[in-house]
Parts: C-alpha cells; sequence; structure tokens
C-alpha cells in the first residue's frame, strides 16, 4: 500500500521592508525680504513771516507861523507872554474872526523854545495829542488817553516847548475840562496855548491865564485895515 504523500506547504517570500527615505533636514525659514527703508520726508521749510504793512502815518503839522499883520493886540501879547511866565496853561477866548490865532501864533513866534500846533477837531482827544506829540518827534503808540497826556507833557517839557491847540470848542465840555487839567497838572517848563470861541470848562488841580478878546478900538481897525491893503498891494492880491 501506498504511503499517503505529505503536503508540502510553500512559505510566502518575506516581504522586504520598504525603504524608508531618510528624514530631510528641517528647511531654514526663509527670512522675510527686507523692505528699503523708507527716505525721511524732506524737513519743511519755516513757513516766512508775513511782515504787516507799515502803518500810514500821517506827517506832524507845521509849526505855527507868525502872523503876516498883527495890529491892535500888544497889551494882549504882553498879557499872554506874562501869563505863560507864571502858570502853564493860557485860554484866548473870542468870537469867530476876532484875532485868536493871531494872537497865539504871536506868542508862539516870541517864544523861546520849540512850537507846534494843531487844531482840534469832532475826531476827538486821541487824534489831537497824537497830532502834537508827533510834531514833537513820538512814534510810540499808546492806548490810552491818560497816556498820551503824560507822554505830550513829559515831551514839551523836555524840550522846553510850547504847544498852541486851535479851535478847542470843537471837543466835547467834558473833553476841554479833561485836556486843560490833565495837562496842566504835568506840566512844568512846557506851555499851552488854547484858542477857543467860548470859555472852556475848569478843571481843578492847575493854573490858567484866560484872555478874552473884544474887538478892536477903530483906530487899530484903521491901522489893521491899511496894513492888510498894502499886504494886498505887495502880494497881487
Amino acid at each position: 500500500m501506498a504511503s499517503p504523500k505529505k503536503r508540502v506547504t510553500r512559505k510566502a517570500p518575506a516581504k522586504k521592508p520598504a525603504r524608508v527615505a531618510p528624514p530631510k533636514a528641517a528647511e531654514k525659514p526663509k527670512a522675510a525680504a527686507k523692505k528699503p527703508a523708507a527716505k525721511p520726508a524732506p524737513a519743511k521749510k519755516p513757513a516766512a513771516k508775513k511782515t504787516p504793512p507799515a502803518a500810514v502815518v500821517a506827517p506832524p503839522p507845521p509849526p505855527p507861523r507868525p502872523p503876516a499883520v498883527f495890529v491892535g493886540r500888544e497889551r494882549e501879547l504882553a498879557q499872554l507872554e506874562r501869563g505863560l511866565a507864571r502858570v502853564p496853561v493860557a485860554v484866548v477866548c473870542g468870537l469867530a474872526g476876532v484875532g485868536k490865532s493871531s494872537l497865539a501864533y504871536a506868542a508862539a513866534a516870541a517864544w523861546e523854545g520849540p512850537a507846534v500846533h494843531a487844531r482840534a477837531t469832532a475826531t476827538g482827544l486821541s487824534a489831537l495829542l497824537d497830532e502834537l506829540r508827533r510834531a514833537l518827534g513820538a512814534v510810540t503808540e499808546l492806548r490810552t488817553d491818560e497816556e498820551r497826556a503824560v507822554a505830550l507833557a513829559g515831551a514839551l517839557d523836555q524840550a522846553g516847548a510850547l504847544a498852541v491847540v486851535d479851535d478847542l470848542h470843537l471837543l466835547s465840555a467834558a473833553e476841554q475840562a479833561w485836556l486843560m487839567g490833565e495837562l496842566g497838572a504835568h506840566l512844568g517848563r512846557g506851555r499851552l496855548i488854547a484858542t477857543s470861541r467860548e470859555r472852556p470848562a475848569s478843571a481843578q488841580g492847575y493854573d490858567r491865564v484866560e484872555i478874552h478878546l473884544g474887538g478892536l478900538p477903530a483906530r487899530a481897525a484903521r491901522e489893521l485895515w491899511t496894513a492888510l491893503d498894502e499886504l494886498r498891494g505887495a502880494t497881487g492880491g
């Protein structure tokens, strides 16, 4: 009897282990591309300062001129000069055309120091005070009338000057009293003559002399007319 055949079991060939790729070296992170540094903005030039336009300053008024004809007021002129030798303020009052300005200008012409002149107007004290200060060479701008009056009195004293103010009656009564009192209280060597159609209001704290002009006597009036006729003939008027 034949022996049974042995079943031969073939083993499956062992699978070769799969090749494992060696681990890749860790990639270095790429450095971020550097942006070019921004150029600094050019420095701005400082804005040029705007120079304000120069204020237009009116030229100072000319000094008072002596009258071309001065007749019949010698006594009043001597009285005015004596008064100014004693007190700082003088007022010449009288009607229009009676010769107030001529008397004041004659006194100014005989004054030993400088003489300045201004006319009071309805614009008020500030303009009047500034006009007189400019005539004396002042250029500093002041804010109040008190400062202007004190500065004017100081300038008149320093120069030994005489100021003539025409038509004081154009100012208000309060302004008249304030101006005469303020200057009269501060004046030393300087002097002030004001002309007015009316007697100005008084103020305390200063002395003043007043001269009230009336009409010329008949003889003086004839002399005045004769002198005026000669002047017109000489000038062709």
